[in-house]
């Protein structure tokens, strides 16, 4: 089993950082909670994630997904971001989506 190197649990939107320790395939692994309105049907997300390497995006999602899985191959201190972005005012409320980041070695 592949060692994970950092899992958390994220509210909202922003950025998570991850610095690689060695040179290898790391996978990202993401769940994603997008809002919901009281009766419990779901709102039209306008959610985007994107997983940059050294600032350079590597992988974008589409619009409203709840979760994606990806590898990317990195050197020694490579900085891997994940960026959690929306311009739709029901995700920008304060906690309203919840993700859960996990980043491992392996693909």
């Amino acid at each position: 089993m592949a060692d994970v190197y950092k899992s958390i649990v994220f509210g909202g939107l922003g950025t998570v950082s991850f610095t690689a320790p060695e040179a290898n395939n790391y996978a990202v692994d993401v769940k994603i909670s997008l809002p919901t309105i009281t009766s419990g049907a779901a709102i039209d997300s306008l959610l985007i994630v994107t997983v940059n390497l050294n600032g350079t995006p590597w992988f974008t999602t589409p619009s409203g997904v709840q979760g994606f899985h990806t590898s990317v191959l990195c050197a020694v201190n490579d900085v891997i971001t994940i960026v959690f972005a929306s311009s739709n005012p029901a995700d920008n409320s304060l906690n309203v989506i919840k993700s859960t980041i996990a980043i491992s070695e392996g693909v």
